[in-house]
């Protein structure tokens, strides 16, 4: 949802239209990697695509392959196995960020170079995040001519670039948030299914799946969320917007 008296959402095609500026980002990276030294990370389970339906993870690597077992002590703290196994879940993936935080370093500053000041993984709202911290206040983030054009290409290109060998895009795994200095929040964008229906505190980006599926009901067209992406602007929401990966 979008402040008051604003239009909640845009829906933007965008096609090929960044194709070039995805062709310079492979190289850039390709080239930051191994001038630090740095591998790109084997195909590893934890970073097989979670499915999701409404913000709910229907299906994530552990559900389908954890043998953990579900103790009465797990119980007395999780409603039920899937809520253990997905809390599980999150933490392994912490785990391996942590392990390769190398590279996903490199993936962000081959963008952003040196405005970052560092890059960690976060969860919000039982989703994990990759969190960008810039050497900048928000207020000068905001004003600079070019930032939320700089987001939408990020965004294009982290949900078309698949860096980790047979695996799906970064977004299929990992909202990014944007922080400022001072670690408040300036943007973030992640994939339309991850957003919940039911919580409370994304009543912003819901309205934004909801003008979007009005959109596609005009159209005649199926929402496939799994192919939208949702960009949201903390203190911006003109320019805040749906785009579609094709």
């Amino acid at each position: 949802m979008a402040a008051r008296g604003s239009v909640p959402s845009q829906t933007k095609g965008l096609g090929r239209e960044y194709e070039r500026e995805q062709e310079v980002y492979a190289a850039s990276l390709d080239r930051n990697l191994k001038s630090y030294g740095v591998s790109t990370p084997t195909q590893h389970a934890i970073y097989e695509s979670p499915v999701w339906r409404d913000g709910e993870p229907i299906y994530h690597p552990l559900r389908w392959s954890c043998k953990v077992a579900f103790t009465p002590v797990d119980a007395e703290r999780f409603a039920n196995k899937d809520e253990f196994t997905y809390y599980w879940y999150l933490r392994r993936l912490e785990s391996k960020f942590h392990d390769d935080h190398d590279f996903f370093h490199g993936v962000v500053i081959s963008f952003w170079g040196a405005t970052v000041d560092c890059v960690f993984e976060v969860a919000g709202n039982n989703r994990a995040y990759i969190q960008i911290k810039f050497l900048r206040t928000r207020d000068s983030m905001v004003k600079h001519p070019h930032y939320a054009r700089d987001v939408e290409k990020f965004a294009y290109i982290m949900a078309r670039h698949r860096p980790i060998q047979k695996l799906g895009p970064l977004t299929d795994i990992f909202g990014f948030r944007f922080v400022d200095r001072d670690g408040r929040l300036i943007s973030d964008f992640e994939s339309m299914g991850r957003i919940s229906l039911s919580h409370h505190l994304e009543l912003f980006k819901l309205s934004m799946v909801e003008f979007d599926s009005m959109k596609m009901l005009e159209q005649r067209k199926v929402q496939d969320k799994s192919k939208k992406i949702v960009i949201w602007h903390v203190l911006n929401p003109r320019e805040n917007k749906v785009i579609e990966i094709i």
